[in-house]
Parts: C-alpha cells; sequence; structure tokens
C-alpha cells in the first residue's frame, strides 16, 4: 500500500518509474493527480497545487521505500 500524499510528482527523464496523468481534480489545498503507465493500476497522487499537471503530461514518480507498507494476502 502507497498513501496518495507519499508519492512526488517529478520530471519524467532519468526516473525509473514513469507515467501519463489521465486526470487532475483541485482539492483544496492539493491537487489529486490520477497517474497510468507507472503500474498494472492507474495511481493516485495527492500533490501540492505548486505542481504543474495537466491530463496527458509524462511524468516521473518518487516513492520514498519507508512510505511502502506491505499488507497481508487477502484469504
Amino acid at each position: 500500500m502507497i498513501r496518495p500524499e507519499t508519492i512526488a510528482i517529478v520530471g519524467a527523464a532519468g526516473t525509473p518509474l514513469s507515467g501519463t496523468i489521465d486526470s487532475v481534480s483541485f482539492i483544496g489545498d492539493r491537487q489529486r493527480v490520477v497517474v497510468s503507465g507507472a503500474s498494472d493500476r492507474p495511481l493516485t497522487v495527492d500533490a501540492p497545487n505548486t505542481v504543474e499537471a495537466k491530463a496527458g503530461d509524462r511524468v516521473g514518480l518518487l516513492i520514498a521505500p519507508e512510505a511502502v507498507r506491505l499488507l497481508p494476502p487477502e484469504d
């Protein structure tokens, strides 16, 4: 599990994890960005409003290893 606020949007060049922005929604003091192509399912990123993001942009994603939580398998 990765919380949306622990993923950072960066430039796509030179990053091992990248994808394309599907949508951007403003939610108060931040924006919710949905990125596809970086994993099997689209990732939701909660980014500051200072990050320039629009649908169709190619972006890189940074995830700090300590932000990843492993969940037990579902039965």
